[in-house]
This record gives C-alpha cells, sequence and structure tokens, in this order.
C-alpha cells in the first residue's frame, strides 16, 4: 500500500499541473490575481474534469484564506469500498494545490496534506491561505 500511495501522489500531482495549464491554455485565462478569481477558477477545473467527484462548499477564512468543507470525495469513497480507506494518503487536494502551484500562488494548507481526513473519523475540513504578495488586492 506504502508504494500505492507514492504513485498515487506522483501520478496527482503531474494530472493536476497539466490539467491547469491546459484548461486556462484553452480558456484563454488571463493571469489569476485576486483569490475570488481563483476560487471561481476552482469550480471551472472541477466542472471541467467531473463535478461528480467532489461535493464541498467553500468559506471564506480571513484575508487571502478559505475553508473547503469536504461533503463528499470520490477517493475516500472508492477506497472505502476497497477496504484500504485507513490507508489513504492523498484525495483531491493533491490535485487542487497542484493548480494553486501551477497557477503560481504561494499557499499553505492547514492541516497540511497527508492521511485522509475522513478516514481518520474527522471532518474533511482544508484551510487554505495564499501568502501576500502572491495576490493582487
Amino acid at each position: 500500500m506504502e508504494v500505492t500511495n507514492r504513485i498515487s501522489q506522483i501520478g496527482a500531482h503531474q494530472v493536476g499541473k497539466v490539467e491547469a495549464r491546459r484548461i486556462v491554455r484553452a480558456l484563454q485565462l488571463p493571469p489569476v490575481m485576486p483569490l475570488y478569481d481563483y476560487l471561481l477558477l476552482q469550480e471551472v477545473f472541477i466542472i471541467f474534469l467531473g463535478s461528480d467527484l467532489i461535493d464541498y462548499r467553500v468559506i471564506e477564512a480571513g484575508n487571502n484564506a478559505y475553508q473547503v468543507h469536504v461533503q463528499y470525495c470520490f477517493a475516500y469513497e472508492n477506497t472505502t469500498h476497497a477496504g484500504v480507506a485507513d490507508q489513504l494518503e492523498w484525495g483531491i487536494f493533491a490535485q487542487i494545490t497542484d493548480w494553486l502551484e501551477t497557477l503560481g500562488l504561494v499557499y499553505e494548507t492547514k492541516p497540511s496534506l497527508g492521511m485522509c481526513l475522513k478516514a481518520q473519523r474527522k471532518e474533511c475540513i482544508y484551510t487554505v491561505t495564499v501568502k501576500d504578495g502572491t495576490l493582487s488586492p
């Protein structure tokens, strides 16, 4: 399972970067600046890639920060059915963080990515803070 997690992480990161570049290029989008614009772009990414993969809501969490509350995640559901959810070390957030990086945004997530929060019987809530200087007001 350790090897599977590592391969999945590498694959998810590479896919996330390619997805972001292709969608931005195909839509001829300008560089993302305000956090609100990024959140709209994140919605576009999810719609293009399969809105049935995740069900979540976004809540403002301060200056240049937002919280993502995940109700449904395809990775957790699929690994639960396979009986290996407690070993899941990645989820949809691996791709979301790659979208941020590909767009040139410096960010921090809390908690940091690691074991699946749902598999730990916790609420899947991540706070993403985009560092000052990476967004224009």
